[in-house]
């Protein structure tokens, strides 16, 4: 007779406690199908860490990271917009200061600076958009930022009262209108998904009366269609559903509160897009 002999299993630290068994055949299949559990159990808790939606705390770092970045940017656009009402912007610097050229050439004849941080696709992820209100509007866009991976992101470049004109619209949508000369322009419809750090072009409209009689295009996927213009404003009308935003005055206020990421406070109550 086979002398017996004891031999202790620890299952997991979450179970507190130990178990005895029989050394023979049967256990060390046992202890092999323990362990093999053991470990799948543990790549099952990694997977489930890792897709955790993050937690309060860690949504508020972000938005901390996020005003940081936002308040420089904001400081930036500040500094110009006060030299420019002075007519005493070097634009030789405005390549190296990551200035638009609309935003100083319109600075002067404007009302004042404005911004406005929101959540604009719903992602938890705050947007930028910088602007100037001019004395007939509540502010046109010039600049506009999400934050990804610890940093500022540009999602707009080349936009403003002269060369064009932003709208929001429903489904976070972004109207682009734009013009080439006083024959030509169009405008493109930016879809801005959830959870995603980028605008799609998803309609290109296109109208050109150089040639006297209106020339009238559609871009979608790439794709190039010349169409009518009972067309052009079927598809214009469909995607221009406008959404009333308030745009808030850019100042020292404003910068010393998102360097805290405080997004909402006294002058600036709502930050989040209900649309």
């Amino acid at each position: 007779m086979k002398k017996k002999k004891w031999i202790r299993i620890v299952l997991p630290t979450a179970m507190m406690f130990s178990i005895l068994l029989f050394h023979n055949d049967k256990t060390e299949g046992i202890c092999k199908q323990i362990e093999v559990s053991n470990v799948q159990a543990n790549t099952k808790a990694q997977v489930q860490a890792a897709n955790t939606v993050p937690t309060t705390a860690q949504t508020e770092d972000v938005h901390t990271q996020a005003g940081k970045a936002y308040a420089k940017i904001i400081k930036r656009y500040l500094d110009a917009y006060e030299l420019a009402q002075k007519d005493a912007y070097d634009f030789d610097k405005i390549e190296d200061d990551g200035i638009n050229l609309e935003f100083v050439s319109a600075a002067r004849s404007s009302k004042e600076m404005v911004y406005r941080v929101m959540d604009y696709n719903q992602d938890s992820t705050p947007e930028l958009f910088l602007g100037l209100r001019m004395q007939e509007s509540s502010g046109f866009i010039y600049d506009v930022y999400t934050f990804d991976a610890g940093k500022a992101v540009q999602l707009m470049e080349g936009i403003g009262y002269r060369a064009g004109t932003c709208s929001f619209c429903k489904n976070n949508i972004i109207n682009d209108s734009w013009s080439n000369s006083a024959a030509k322009g169009g405008v493109t419809f930016h879809k801005m998904p959830k959870d995603k750090k980028e605008l799609i072009d998803f309609v290109v409209l296109i109208h050109d009366y150089e040639s006297g009689a209106g020339v009238f295009t559609k871009k979608v996927n790439g794709r190039v269609k010349t169409i009518d213009q009972a067309e052009y404003d079927r598809i214009y009308n469909k995607y221009d559903k406008p959404v009333k935003i308030t745009f808030y005055k850019a100042d020292q206020k404003a910068i010393k509160k998102m360097k805290n990421g405080k997004f909402a406070y006294s002058g600036q109550k709502k930050w989040r897009m209900n649309t």
